[in-house]
């Protein structure tokens, strides 16, 4: 009987231990640890497994939606330093890192992120003719969470190049052009564009603006 009750105890505290239920102190002080991360919005679902003398953490830290990738691999290197740091007891972290009120933000049938580009590709290309528009210099696009009062959606900044010889006012009809275009696309089912950045890329105007100086043509251009 007392080996049967010993061993029913010695089971429960391996279930409590596998079922996170270390030290609640010490879970508390990961959330802190955690929390004080410059750039970590906040810290949720921190769990603490026991395994031998060593106790093993995984949480989950929500970041500005608008960083990079690297920043945010970068933040959440620095969260598991915090955590070993402050809480002595833990032997191991691990971070999931991902952006603030993701809830609804997924578009109603799966589509890619490739899928998503190319549509707004495809977009900059229709609103502008073919005469005023080089090339997209660059494209990024973030997702939105959405905020009270306001719908979820992309952030997109692009960057076109336009030809040499083009006004000021033609530049910026072009980039007018784009923004309204993808303002009322429907870059995938249920998900559209809420902020626009439309940039000029100058690259291979001074590219070529260089090479006019170095032949002393007389010829001129304005963007």
């Amino acid at each position: 009987f007392i080996v049967g009750k010993m061993g029913l105890e010695l089971a429960w505290e391996a279930i409590q231990s596998l079922a996170d239920g270390t030290d609640h102190d010490v879970i508390e002080d990961v959330r802190k640890a955690a929390a004080g991360v410059p750039d970590v919005l906040d810290v949720h679902e921190v769990r603490a497994r026991l395994s031998g003398p060593s106790i093993h953490v995984d949480l989950h830290a929500v970041v500005p939606p608008l960083i990079s990738v690297s920043a945010a691999h970068h933040v959440g290197s620095c969260v598991r330093l915090a955590v070993l740091e402050a809480v002595p007891k833990v032997n191991d972290v691990v971070v999931h890192i991902e952006p603030p009120n993701t809830h609804g933000m997924s578009p109603a049938t799966a589509v890619t992120n490739h899928e998503i580009e190319t549509r707004i590709r495809e977009v900059v290309h229709q609103a502008t003719p073919e005469d005023t528009l080089l090339h997209i210099a660059s494209l990024q696009y973030h997702y939105v969470p959405p905020r009270k009062g306001s719908e979820h959606g992309l952030s997109v900044e692009v960057a076109v190049a336009v030809p040499a010889g083009r006004t000021i006012a033609t530049a910026r009809k072009v980039s007018k052009g784009i923004r309204q275009a993808l303002l009322v696309a429907e870059v995938a089912p249920d998900l559209r564009v809420i902020r626009v950045d439309v940039r000029l890329d100058l690259s291979d105007a001074c590219t070529m603006l260089g090479d006019l100086q170095s032949n002393r043509s007389d010829k001129s251009w304005a963007i």
